[in-house]
């Protein structure tokens, strides 16, 4: 049977722990610890690029998740997404007797930019929608996940020959298991990403086609039927940036290009960008370029 082990976690500012789970060539660990053991009968918010399993053996524990909390009682689970913030702890004073595997998720994909990658592990490894799962032994796909975290535990913990072979079939079929039953949220997360880049792109083609006239985040956001608010939120998290900023980082490369391959005066320029005060251009061109127009076409006619 597995020994009991005492540890505490390390962490740096940033909340990482610094513990190294297992070696380069087999990154996986388990550990079989009673929560007990910690100060306070809870361990520090924390998190690591590994994911992993937890199983309550015996007693009840109290699992802060991202912004969800758990309870786990003897005999259920959870699994923890990588890079996902999260603590353990216990009513002070009882006994909380947990086994955990944590392992890099290059156990189960293999090769960088293989199929196993692309296909079963990134998806669910990028969901924001999953910072865990919850795991019951009333749920079958689930029960089968808490056998194969047993199982992993044992074989980890006797090592006999192959025991690593054996470690990663059993992670594979618990992976398996998780992603087949995820897909919804997965998928309900690409289409949402889907829905954003298209609304984007109308606005950016609203933006391309109009740059010239007197518009403002009302009209962007109008050319995609949303509302502001939802404008700002497509730009930032598609483009990275404002509407408003993208319309005058758009404004000004096509002055540049202007500035160059024609001979019309700045003014000119200046309204046919849409900026009706050159003062005003001038500013924003050399916000964004580092100098003023007349130097950058003087800069580039010598």
């Amino acid at each position: 049977m597995q020994s009991l082990q005492k540890y505490t976690i390390d962490v740096n500012s940033k909340g990482k722990e610094l513990r190294s789970f297992g070696t380069p060539m087999f990154p996986l660990a388990t550990y079989c610890t009673d929560l007990k053991s910690y100060i306070e009968d809870e361990v520090i918010w924390h998190w690591h690029e590994e994911t992993e399993f937890f199983l309550v053996i015996s007693g009840e524990a109290y699992i802060g998740l991202g912004s969800s909390n758990y309870i786990l009682k003897s005999g259920e689970g959870i699994f923890v997404n990588a890079n996902s913030l999260h603590t353990f702890k216990i009513n002070k004073g009882e006994s909380c007797i947990y086994k955990s595997i944590v392992f890099h998720p290059n156990i189960i994909s293999g090769a960088p930019e293989s199929i196993f990658e692309q296909k079963f592990v990134l998806p669910l490894l990028s969901c924001s929608l999953i910072d865990g799962v919850k795991l019951s032994p009333k749920i079958n796909w689930q029960h089968k996940i808490i056998q194969n975290i047993q199982s992993i535990c044992e074989n980890y913990y006797t090592m006999t020959d192959g025991y690593e072979w054996r470690i990663r079939e059993l992670l594979l079929n618990a992976w398996y298991e998780l992603f087949q039953n995820m897909k919804s949220n997965i998928y309900s997360q690409e289409v949402h990403q889907s829905i954003l880049k298209t609304r984007t792109k109308k606005m950016l083609s609203f933006i391309e086609a109009n740059y010239e006239n007197h518009i403002g985040l009302k009209n962007i956001a109008a050319s995609a039927n949303i509302s502001e608010r939802e404008c700002s939120r497509c730009f930032k998290k598609v483009i990275g940036t404002s509407p408003i900023i993208y319309l005058m980082k758009y404004r000004v490369s096509v002055a540049a290009r202007l500035l160059l391959d024609t001979d019309i005066t700045i003014t000119e320029i200046s309204y046919a960008v849409g900026f009706k005060n050159l003062s005003y251009f001038s500013k924003i061109f050399k916000k964004y370029i580092q100098c003023s127009p007349q130097n950058y076409r003087k800069k580039y006619e010598e």
